[in-house]
């Protein structure tokens, strides 16, 4: 019985975020059939930090046996031998698990030379009526229930009923293998009132009460693997099938090498078919009907292993196990997928590309191929987004378990049906998205459809966990509950990880290392707990980044002598290009007396920064931002568009959707471009110009690389110009990102493509190249003059360049002029807005520390404004009247420009170039207004300062 081994797989690499799948879940009831078998539950996760515990029980207590940690896509293979064992009464213990994230468990047990595995089953997935399958005279069955159940089993042979109950056991045997039974339990069926786990198997022809077990088959059944279209894979050895089903007359079509027939399987009539070695087949029935493969040892005394086939609807993308390390015994895998001209399978971070395999038979249009595995931990996934079916078997001259390895969502068909019904909970346009859109007469997904998908909104008009004046900005308060303004309520804080204005920025410290760890804790309440510290703190990033501001809370600022001072170095040992010196152009904001903010204009990446202070000071926080994303829900263009098995669409806007920086069971949702699309590209167009700082780009990959050569990256500004070009020179993994190096003051970027070079090598596994863009991300701010989470407001004419942060504090004031605001020392125009900030913030007499604008764009804030609309006023009185002179020109104001054009829809760069100019850009603004503000006395200017808007 040997067999021709294509490739050996010796390690696990490849990490996915596929969410939670139909096999896997956060709570398992597992069993022990034997007090001298060996059993190992391989625990496997997708997720991070993952924590498992694991029970033993008894009776109606449980005692806690083990905690458990995984690392994302990772696997471990936990003992529940005699050590973890309670002695129950009889040969069935039963553990507890139960997981922070969805694990999947594969059992193995071994006794003596046997061994047998089979795919354990959440409790979210067991059911209340089955259909037993059992080869041999003698079975087990074994019941698990999260509560007090009863359960009646209908025997086929003599047409009878048992009731069994759980009392005070979550657990109980319904039928050993020491249960005097002459007759085959296949077909018999159980009904429960509660949904219970079953596990069910055979037993050799002769046990004794000493040794239960010489050999055994175990499966764990659920409704999940009734389906109506099955393909069977080839074996090295003669096999059998068992076909069980609840309906009447289904009509099942089989297919293979020699014949295709039709024969009917009866309602809880067991159906066999014999099948010899290295002979696969295709099933399809009318009705759902379960399959059972059975195989039987040489001498076809007792069986000899045991599995569950899956219907090809339950087939998934993705799946992670572990094969056994067990003396003498060779694992396996087995795919089987649909007809491809390339396989588009990643293994452990290799690609399958090329590799030979069969078709399981001739005109299937399915393909075959079997693999031999090391021990250890395995993942495998579909980069085309195409389901296929996994199984493990371990194969020796006298051992052979095989199971599925894991299973999904059922598949079906994706139909657009336009209802314009909100919250129907149906993905009305096959985009993958449920109810994603708001009915507002704008294509807020960007699929080119218009309110199709619709959704009931928040009390903002946006949906849940967004906000803003277009609901592009992500809520990142706790649990994502905001304000409608985008505050957390009182009470509420930033959730894990950000901070900051409204919580919009990602914080670099909690991933770093500090040299006072108590630094990067994080609390609810501002200053709740602190820390003396001397000195000064050095943090040491995890990865460099480009340095733009950090926040410091610490107790008692405002009474600070000195303030503090940063400085960069280069960590030791760290053979990167970092930035080293002190801080450029050191901006000190005193945001109030326990918030400082540390603005510095850094032109390089950033590795280390310390911190340093005259004493020692109780620190609360300190923060250092990573940036915030300004790419989420902006428009997106792509080359062309993948339709997946489902008829789902792959649109461009998915990498911005925001979904990819939730919890990591909604991740894993890409862009793609069709197969073979040589000239593929994306790109992204901001609806207002920004400043970007660095941008991250996360792909699914075929062969562990992204793009095997080369790729272009083109940022533009709002006329259309390349402002950078950047070619990567390196292999692309996974994920990829890039801090672009041009000049700050001229960084306004209003769109970013990528680009395919067409630089491949023959040899290539991209030449049916395509994109698969999961994640794209660019962080940055608004480009002046406008700042906010909007880029709605104005800045100050007071700040430099009229460039502030997200808040409308000054980077850099002009010359004469200090403070957060540069108010200080300013002219008498902005006295109003001291006092304004005086009495709204700190209710003093002295310069304001902090000051917004109560409402965008209606106070007064810049003396060009009040001087612009000054002008309008005059022109329109002299018009009324009809005095206006011809050599007098009217120019455009805000309103003006914007009325009748909302900037969310669709603006290309004349649009935006319009509304930008009306905006004033301080090189235009001197040459086109400086005769109609100096025709404006000042007593106009106060009258119109007091009324305006």
């Amino acid at each position: 019985m040997r067999m021709s081994l294509l490739l050996f797989i010796s390690k696990m690499t490849t990490t996915i975020d596929p969410g939670e799948g139909q096999s896997s879940g956060r709570r398992f009831y597992l069993m022990k059939p034997s007090p001298d078998a060996l059993i190992f539950a391989q625990i496997c996760t997708w997720f991070p930090t993952t924590k498992v515990d694991i029970y033993a029980l008894t009776g109606s207590s449980s005692t806690h046996l083990s905690k458990v940690s995984l690392h994302e896509s990772s696997c471990r293979s936990i003992s529940l031998s005699k050590e973890f064992s309670s002695t129950l009464g009889k040969w069935n213990d039963v553990y507890k698990v139960l997981s922070n994230w969805p694990i999947s468990i594969i059992i193995y047990i071994r006794l003596k030379e046997y061994s047998e595995t089979y795919l354990a089953i959440p409790t979210s997935r067991y059911g209340s009526k089955y259909i037993l399958v059992t080869y041999s005279h003698q079975g087990f069955l074994i019941a698990m229930a999260e509560d007090r159940s009863s359960v009646s089993l209908w025997k086929l042979h003599n047409k009878s009923f048992e009731e069994h109950q759980t009392k005070n056991k979550r657990y109980f045997s319904i039928i050993d293998c020491l249960s005097p039974d002459e007759f085959a339990l296949t077909g018999s069926h159980i009904y429960s009132n509660a949904k219970i786990g079953l596990i069910m198997g055979s037993c050799p022809a002769i046990n004794t009460t000493e040794n239960p077990f010489l050999n055994f088959a175990i499966e764990m059944p659920v409704p999940d693997y009734f389906g109506k279209e099955f393909i069977i894979f080839k074996l090295p050895f003669d096999y059998n099938l068992s076909l069980t089903t609840f309906y009447r007359n289904v009509k099942v079509s089989f297919f293979n090498d020699i014949n295709a027939s039709e024969f009917s399987v009866e309602s809880f009539q067991p159906t066999w078919l014999s099948f010899e070695r290295n002979q696969g087949a295709r099933l399809v029935a009318t009705h759902s009907v379960q399959v059972v493969l059975m195989v039987n040892n040489e001498t076809d005394t007792q069986p000899f292993g045991m599995s569950m086939v899956l219907p090809v609807e339950i087939f998934t993308t993705h799946y992670i196990w572990m094969s056994n390390s067990i003396e003498n015994v060779q694992e396996y895998i087995v795919l089987l997928y649909r007809t491809h001209e390339e396989l588009m399978l990643n293994l452990d971070g290799i690609s399958l590309l090329g590799l030979k395999h069969s078709p399981v038979f001739a005109g299937a249009g399915w393909f075959t191929i079997n693999i031999k595995m090391s021990t250890g931990a395995h993942s495998i996934f579909s980069i085309s987004n195409e389901p296929f079916g996994c199984y493990s078997y371990g194969l020796s001259s006298n051992v052979f378990h095989v199971t599925p390895v894991g299973f999904g969502q059922r598949i079906t068909k994706c139909i657009e049906i336009y209802s314009y019904r909100m919250d129907d909970k149906i993905d009305n346009d096959c985009d993958g998205l449920v109810d994603e859109e708001i009915k507002n007469g704008k294509d807020d997904d960007n699929d080119g459809a218009i309110d199709e998908d619709l959704s009931k909104t928040s009390s903002n008009g946006c949906h849940h966990m967004w906000f803003g004046l277009h609901c592009d900005i992500r809520c990142h308060c706790l649990k994502s509950i905001c304000t409608p303004n985008g505050n957390c309520p009182e009470g509420s804080h930033c959730e894990h990880g950000y901070f900051g204005h409204k919580c919009q920025y990602k914080d670099a410290v909690l991933t770093a290392h500090v040299s006072n760890t108590q630094i990067k804790k994080r609390t609810g309440t501002k200053c709740k707990d602190h820390v003396a510290v001397n000195d000064s703190v050095r943090i040491t990033l995890d990865r460099s980044i480009r340095f733009t501001w950090l926040q410091i809370e610490a107790l008692n600022l405002d009474k600070m002598k000195k303030g503090f001072l940063v400085y960069f170095t280069n960590p030791l040992g760290y053979s990167g290009d970092c930035f080293v010196g002190d801080c450029p152009q050191h901006r000190y904001i005193l945001v109030d007396k326990e918030t400082v903010i540390i603005l510095c204009e850094v032109t390089a990446r950033v590795c280390e920064v310390t911190v340093s202070w005259e004493g020692t000071r109780d620190i609360c926080a300190i923060y250092i931002s990573e940036g915030r994303n300004v790419a989420l829900k902006q428009s997106t263009l792509m080359s062309s568009v993948y339709i997946d098995h489902s008829q789902r669409r792959r649109y461009s806007s998915l990498p911005v959707d925001g979904l990819g920086d939730l919890a990591s069971g909604q991740k894993g949702r890409c862009a793609q471009t069709e197969l073979g699309d040589n000239h593929f590209f994306w790109k992204i167009t901001f609806r207002y110009p920004v400043l970007i700082d660095e941008i991250s780009m996360n792909f699914l990959t075929l062969s562990g690389n992204a793009f095997n050569t080369r790729f272009l990256i083109n940022f533009y500004d709002d006329h259309g110009n390349i402002l950078l070009s950047h070619i990567n020179q390196n292999v692309v993994l996974s994920s990829y990102r890039f801090v672009p190096m041009f000049d700050r003051h001229d960084n306004r970027v209003k769109s970013i493509k990528i680009w395919n070079t067409k630089q491949r090598t023959t040899a290539s596994a991209f030449n049916k190249s395509f994109l698969r863009l999961c994640q794209f991300e660019a962080f940055g701010e608004c480009a002046p003059p406008l700042y906010g989470v909007d880029c709605h407001d104005i800045c100050s004419l007071s700040c430099l360049d009229q460039k502030c942060t997200i808040g409308g504090h000054c980077y850099r004031c002009m010359n004469g002029t200090s403070g957060n605001h540069c108010f200080e020392g300013c002219v008498v125009w902005c006295d109003e807005q001291k006092e304004d900030a005086n009495e709204s913030v700190h209710n003093s007499t002295e310069c304001p520390k902090h000051f917004s604008p109560r409402v965008p764009l209606t106070h007064v804030e810049n003396l060009w404004y009040a001087l612009f609309v000054t002008a309008a006023l005059i022109l329109i009185f002299f018009a009324v009247s009809g005095n206006l002179t011809d050599h007098v020109r009217i120019p455009k104001t805000v309103e003006d420009v914007t009325e009748g054009k909302d900037v969310s829809e669709g603006m290309d760069v004349t649009d935006v170039k319009d509304v930008t100019e009306g905006m004033g850009m301080a090189d235009r603004r001197t040459s086109q207004y400086s005769s109609v503000t100096a025709s404006v006395t000042s007593d106009v200017s106060k009258l119109t300062m007091d009324t305006a808007v």
